[in-house]
């Protein structure tokens, strides 16, 4: 009984509102409703491309790399068509203009694709053509979009949001803006989404990314979702409802005397949602392109003539782009930075073994320098104290004496120290001596202490100067920290959420564009790179 009673609380009690519960009771009330409909969408040509697609991904080896390059353009062009809701003159062009692209690729990677492949290939982009044309049709998204939210509208839904891909939405949100008046249709980015309890409805125009789709669903729990579906995407949005629903979606959780109404654990394609399903089609082309992806990155290293070859993780990020990562190297990571209540007065920054995947990072263009690093040394430079860095880290070149000394011992580095009275553990001193963006021990009494067991006369004799060129050079930091937050503010308003897809830029004076990125996977094993490709933000030729 005090189960029910939680789960149902009286109506219009502005008691259980106030509750720790109330979301919660709110929340599960809503999944007992919630339900996820398919509306078939028809395009017999893209039919053909996804076969033809699905052919060219069983053919492809780990050595197809030409080959895998132009299945993966023509695989965006075709999920980007696929989506389209809106058959503009403007939209056509520009899948004119992707499509005269891939057939340049496919011609000049010719002579290093198989026959087969090749006529695989050029039987997508035909039959992708064709789709493109066939978007007019009757049956096809554009049409049926239109169609159905005039159906809502006349069920009663008086509040009908539209959730769109990031790019889709950039390319079609004035027309569809002008189509429907924002009173009754609102268009959100899929990577934006927030929800509302003001939408009757919530309508998806086809594929998103698991991650996305699923984070669609959690935020419409008081809402009806319609799902447009082409063919091939059935499978897709289907395969996301049971990863969403789960085990919550048995019959034993949607029973009547929990919510008082009985819901069906039958999946639309037959299947009870307890059953793991096989990877689909779509989810398996994402993961075996960006299997293909690495290979390509990692084969190249293979060719690089380079004498001076360092170790370094590859991590690959969801805008494209790639970096070698070193074990000593820090980049500023900006996802606590934009959290509710973060200060912006330091930037967090981290080295490879505490990066996560979807971890946001900054990377300066053509760079490999620490990006707080760069702007301090710039601020100093232009306060005409550029040479605070040098005599700030003197103490680094004493320090390194003594583990020259001491037979390059952290242990025998420890005791000596801890006879001067600098009592640190060996992993600090480590990361005093490797780490280049470690600007002086935390405890200024350290520094005279490294300077007495080094037998540094010079150092000991201007401590009190190095130590106020650390604060100066601190403070620099500091202010570089609080510089780029305030950018970054000002680029992301407060949501990351909206760089998942595509690079996000901001412009700093002085060091040109830096880059935000968000991880999507990290190599465990490392590789042999050459150094001056580590540690910067790469992009495949």
């Amino acid at each position: 009984m005090e189960c029910q009673r939680l789960i149902h609380p009286p109506a219009n009690s502005q008691e259980d509102e106030k509750s720790p519960f109330f979301d919660v009771e709110r929340k599960l009330n809503s999944f007992a409703e919630f339900a996820v409909d398919i509306v078939e969408c028809s395009n017999p040509a893209f039919d053909s491309v996804f076969s033809s697609l699905k052919k060219v991904r069983e053919r492809l080896s780990d050595d197809d790399f030409y080959a895998s390059d132009v299945f993966g353009k023509i695989y965006g062009i075709f999920l980007r068509a696929s989506r389209i809701v809106t058959s503009t003159e403007t939209v056509m062009t520009i899948l004119a203009e992707l499509i005269a692209s891939v057939n340049n690729d496919l011609s000049t990677f010719e002579n290093f694709i198989e026959a087969d492949l090749r006529v695989l290939l050029h039987e997508a982009i035909d039959t992708l053509e064709l789709g493109i044309a066939n978007l007019s049709a009757d049956a096809s998204k554009p049409a049926r979009m239109y169609k159905e939210i005039q159906t809502l509208k006349c069920a009663g839904n008086k509040s009908i949001c539209v959730v769109l891909n990031k790019s889709d939405f950039e390319m079609e949100r004035d027309t569809i803006a002008q189509k429907f008046p924002r009173s009754s249709v609102v268009f959100e980015k899929s990577s934006t989404f927030k929800g509302s309890d003001e939408y009757d409805c919530v309508l998806l125009c086809g594929y998103l990314r698991g991650n996305q789709m699923l984070r669609v669903f959690d935020k419409s729990l008081g809402s009806r979702v319609v799902v447009l579906n082409y063919t091939h995407e059935k499978e897709w949005t289907s395969s996301t409802k049971r990863k969403f629903f789960g085990s919550f979606d048995s019959e034993d959780f949607r029973n009547p005397s929990v919510f008082g109404k009985r819901q069906s654990a039958v999946a639309s394609d037959g299947r009870s949602a307890e059953e793991s399903p096989q990877q689909n089609a779509l989810e398996d082309f994402e993961i075996r392109l960006h299997e293909l992806k690495r290979l390509r990155i990692l084969r190249g290293l293979d060719d690089e003539a380079s004498a001076n070859k360092v170790n370094a993780r590859c991590v690959m990020f969801n805008q494209g782009g790639y970096a070698f990562l070193t074990e000593r190297h820090s980049v500023p990571v900006i996802n606590e930075l934009m959290s509710a209540g973060a200060k912006a007065d330091k930037l967090p920054q981290r080295k490879i073994k505490d990066i996560s995947i979807g971890d946001f990072l900054l990377f300066r263009e053509s760079s490999s320098r620490n990006i707080i690093r760069e702007l301090a040394d710039l601020g100093l430079e232009r306060s005409g104290n550029a040479q605070l860095r040098e005599i700030a880290t003197r103490w680094r070149s004493a320090l390194t004496t003594v583990f020259e000394k001491n037979g390059r011992s952290l242990s025998r580095v420890k005791a000596v120290l801890s006879g001067f009275g600098c009592d640190r553990n060996e992993l600090t001193i480590k990361n005093w001596l490797q780490d280049d963006n470690q600007i002086a021990p935390g405890d200024d009494t350290d520094i005279l202490a490294i300077a007495e067991a080094a037998g540094d006369d010079e150092l000991m004799e201007t401590c009190e100067t190095v130590v106020q060129a650390v604060s100066q050079v601190r403070g620099a930091h500091i202010q570089a920290s609080k510089q780029v937050a305030r950018l970054l503010d000002k680029r992301i308003k407060g949501d990351l959420q909206d760089l998942s897809e595509t690079d996000g830029v901001i412009k700093v004076t002085g060091l040109g564009n830096v880059f935000i990125v968000c991880v999507e996977s990290i190599d465990s094993a490392v590789s042999q790179v050459a150094g001056h490709k580590v540690n910067r933000l790469l992009r495949e030729r």
